[in-house]
């Protein structure tokens, strides 16, 4: 528009002219009305006019006055701080993702180690402030510390007496876990000639040790249950022939295992090896657990038989017994199992009748073909001993009805011997 001077003018927002005919109070809402309008036209960031200036000067007095700087100084800051990743034309074309670099990731770990050390050593350091304060630990470990000669020079005299006890235990364990580990080679059926020469020679060497003992009558009478010559020995003889005697027994089992597991597999399966193993290892757990019994129950009388008995020995020895027999009756399930089903290709049935045989039409219900070796569960169904032994190795469920199979054990098949050591 141009003025009466003309020179050009710039209108911001119109201003109504106050007509004469209206009153004061209809002219009012007139112009709030078209003042917020031509205010919310207005860009914030106009040169013309700021929107601070306009709200100090024109905002009602019941209005908060806002601070612009510190809006945009915030909406900055949230910008700085995420990140948008910016796929090029090919990635989006591709529709590869984008690929977000975090920094120091790569310390992380290094972070997490010092971090650890640091805390031990703050745990170590806070430790030994505590025993430094404590005047009861310090007086323990000074007396700990002056026994220590004495200790030692017990011990070194205790060695020297019972060195020959010492070297046999030590070297009867040596031999059979080299023993143990030489079955397991001849058993894995790599470089079979060499391994068989390496666990005859390991057993040979274990036996004449055992023999070459000093008291080797006594282990023998101990394995055979020789009970009229067995004799009172103190706690230390006493605990030397339980252990070497149960050494003996795993060796001979060791020396079974290996017999067996060089007949041809023509002659005895794989799978029935397997089963010859678990109970021949059963067998040997249940008859070792009791062979320390006749020996403890006699020191547990003592030299002068019954007639010289305390009523303490005699609680003690009644005490042992309750604890042996429920140890020996864990034992029993497990090598009943075993002995029952070693002459059984499978534990999960039995052989059927012909009668139920034809009642099936002779077809397994998992392979659809004739049966082989017929099998029936609990449930009484019949199936190719095969084909559900496949079957239950994962299941352990009946094929048809869903009936819950007993899983078999699989314990000791592989050939291997119990190393725990017996004393008790």
């Amino acid at each position: 528009m141009s003025g009466g001077s003309g020179e050009e003018r710039r209108t911001i927002f119109p201003i109504p002219t106050r007509p004469s005919s209206l009153p004061s109070t209809s002219f009012q809402p007139n112009l709030l009305r078209q003042f917020s309008e031509a205010f919310r036209s207005v860009s914030v960031e106009s040169p013309l006019i700021s929107a601070p200036a306009i709200m100090q000067r024109r905002a009602p007095t019941n209005f908060t006055a806002i601070n612009m700087e510190e809006i945009n100084a915030n909406n900055e800051a949230t910008v700085l701080n995420v990140t948008t990743p910016i796929q090029t034309e090919s990635e989006e074309s591709s529709g590869a993702q984008p690929t977000i670099v975090t920094e120091g990731n790569n310390d992380t770990s290094q972070d997490s180690v010092d971090e650890e050390v640091q805390n031990l050593r703050t745990q170590y350091a806070r430790l030994r402030d505590h025993f430094q304060n404590n005047r009861e630990a310090q007086s323990a470990l000074k007396i700990s510390l002056s026994f220590l000669p004495f200790f030692l020079i017990f011990l070194i005299k205790m060695v020297y007496e019972n060195f020959d006890t010492i070297n046999y235990l030590l070297l009867g364990i040596t031999f059979f876990i080299a023993l143990d580990q030489r079955l397991q080679a001849v058993l894995s059926k790599t470089n079979t000639r060499v391994a068989v020469f390496f666990f005859a020679l390991t057993l040979t060497l274990n036996i004449l040790l055992l023999i070459h003992y000093p008291d080797s009558g006594a282990i023998l009478n101990g394995v055979t249950f020789q009970l009229h010559k067995l004799a009172y020995t103190g706690v230390g003889r006493t605990l030397t022939l339980i252990i070497l005697t149960d050494i003996f027994c795993k060796t001979i089992v060791v020396g079974i295992k290996g017999v067996l597991a060089l007949i041809p597999e023509t002659w005895v399966g794989l799978k029935r090896k397997r089963r010859f193993f678990q109970s021949i290892e059963y067998s040997s757990q249940l008859h070792r657990a009791i062979l320390p019994t006749p020996r403890w129950s006699i020191y547990f009388i003592g030299p002068a038989g019954y007639a010289g008995m305390h009523y303490l020995d005699l609680f003690l020895l009644i005490f042992y017994w309750i604890a042996k027999v429920r140890e020996i009756r864990s034992y029993v399930p497990d090598w009943y199992t075993s002995v029952k089903t070693v002459m059984r290709n499978s534990m999960y049935g039995v052989k059927p009748s012909q009668e139920e045989i034809r009642a099936v039409e002779s077809q397994c219900s998992i392979c659809y073909s004739d049966l082989k070796t017929p099998l029936k569960l609990v449930c009484a169904h019949i199936f190719c001993e095969e084909c559900v032994d496949t079957w239950l190795e994962e299941k352990h469920t009946c094929p048809l009805c869903r009936a819950t199979i007993d899983k078999e054990d699989k314990s000791w098949k592989s050939g291997a011997t119990s190393k725990f050591v017996r004393i008790y």
